[in-house]
């Protein structure tokens, strides 16, 4: 599965109209040294990026929906864009999947005092 370049740059665009684009990896190496560390159990709240959590909880929402077809690719032998995927269900899910994410991942920010309550 792989986002297509429209979904990437919509998804990361509300998390940044969230204001949580500063907690977002500076690059793909710092992003994976963060995983490692989530992975052994040693990460702390600095280690939260929005957009890769925004992006695994779209991907994990997809393989529940669709189960393992959705590690499977298109008709033109593409990677499948889990959002490109939901939006041949119903127009607007895409945009109500990217706004979810982006929408939780603020949530967990600001559970972990990343980010100022709401007022």
């Amino acid at each position: 599965m792989r986002f297509c370049m429209e979904h990437w740059d919509r998804l990361k665009k509300a998390i940044e109209d969230r204001g949580l684009n500063h907690l977002i990896a500076k690059d793909g190496e710092a992003a994976m040294d963060s995983t490692v560390r989530q992975l052994k159990g040693q990460d702390d709240a600095s280690d939260l990026d929005p957009l890769m959590s925004a992006t695994m909880g779209i991907y994990s929402a997809f393989v529940r929906d669709i189960g393992l077809a959705a590690m499977g690719v298109d008709e033109n032998g593409n990677e499948l864009c889990p959002l490109c995927g939901v939006k041949r269900q119903r127009d607007d899910l895409d945009e109500n999947w990217i706004q979810g994410a982006a929408t939780d991942s603020l949530d967990q920010a600001r559970y972990l005092k990343l980010m100022p309550e709401a007022s």
